[in-house]
């Protein structure tokens, strides 16, 4: 008899990963303010997984500024300030709303760009969008996104 692979469902591989770790870390593919939608769906998808898995903190670089967080936690609603980027994203929006309906706190965080201040001048000069463009980075811009992730 042949060996077959059963595929797990999001919700599988996030309930087998919160059994093996209190941190479970999942990516969106994006590029820029471009995003793939199904990927922030997926995420929607396993917030009730994540819930029952004992989850009740949702980290996110997204929630910046973090007044957004603090307003979000404190009335349980996503804000109706944001009129651009990520946090105007309808399907971001539902995703962030979810997890304040299961009652979890909304956590920001961001590269302390402060703490680098020497490092960040030499990426003032670079033409971000003429650098998406290319089919390379420049090493300065490369060395950027390095430091901040």
């Amino acid at each position: 008899m042949e060996d077959t692979i059963a595929w797990r469902s999001p919700e599988e591989l996030v309930t087998i990963g919160f059994e093996r770790s209190t941190v479970v870390m999942m990516n969106e593919a994006h590029s820029g303010i471009q995003r793939c939608i199904r990927t922030r769906e997926i995420g929607w998808r396993i917030l009730p997984a994540a819930h029952e898995a004992g989850v009740r903190h949702l980290a996110m670089e997204v929630l910046w500024p973090y007044s957004f967080a603090d307003e979000a936690n404190r009335a349980r609603r996503v804000p109706t300030e944001s009129e651009e980027g990520y946090l105007a994203q309808p399907e971001m929006r539902r995703y962030i709303q979810a997890a304040l309906d299961l009652g979890w706190t909304l956590v920001p965080y961001e590269a302390d760009y402060d703490a680098h201040s020497a490092e960040l001048e030499k990426t003032e000069s670079i033409d971000w969008e003429e650098e998406q463009e290319g089919s390379t980075l420049s090493d300065v811009a490369t060395a950027s996104i390095n430091w901040r992730e």
